[in-house]
């Protein structure tokens, strides 16, 4: 797995390559290594299908911060709307298990998101989490 860690972070590989190492690794999620990997594909991946691939597979894992801080991220800032709606997906799923109520990023980008996304279901996500994560929060 080791080697395919460092191929899904470098685009010389074709994106099938980089589809198929998330797919392996996505078994490996709990070594630090792997999900540093996957946050960077996340992150860095010119291909919007392998940074929803990368973000699907980090589900699970989101008691790492820097796994949670890549969710937000993509929320704010990734441009295909693919990506963005797994990552509220992920958040949402998160502010359902009660696992989110701590961390005021989480509320602060989930309201930039739902006042600003241009995709509907962001931010109708978006207010269902804000909802969940504190029910007398004010919009």
């Amino acid at each position: 797995p080791r080697r395919r860690v460092g191929a899904i972070a470098r685009d010389r590989f074709d994106p099938g390559v980089r589809l198929d190492s998330v797919d392996v690794l996505r078994t490996q999620t709990g070594d630090a290594d792997v999900r540093r990997a996957l946050c960077a594909a996340v992150r860095k991946d010119k291909n919007p299908a392998v940074r929803m691939r990368a973000l699907e597979a980090l589900r699970g894992t989101t008691s790492d911060n820097r796994v949670r801080q890549t969710l937000l991220d993509a929320l704010l800032n990734d441009s295909n709307p693919g990506v963005r709606i797994e990552a509220i997906n992920a958040l949402r799923a998160l502010a359902d298990a009660g696992a989110v109520q701590e961390d005021s990023r989480v509320l602060q980008v989930l309201r930039d998101r739902m006042q600003r996304d241009p995709n509907h279901y962001i931010r109708l996500q978006s207010a269902a989490a804000i909802r969940r994560i504190d029910p007398s929060a004010l919009y």
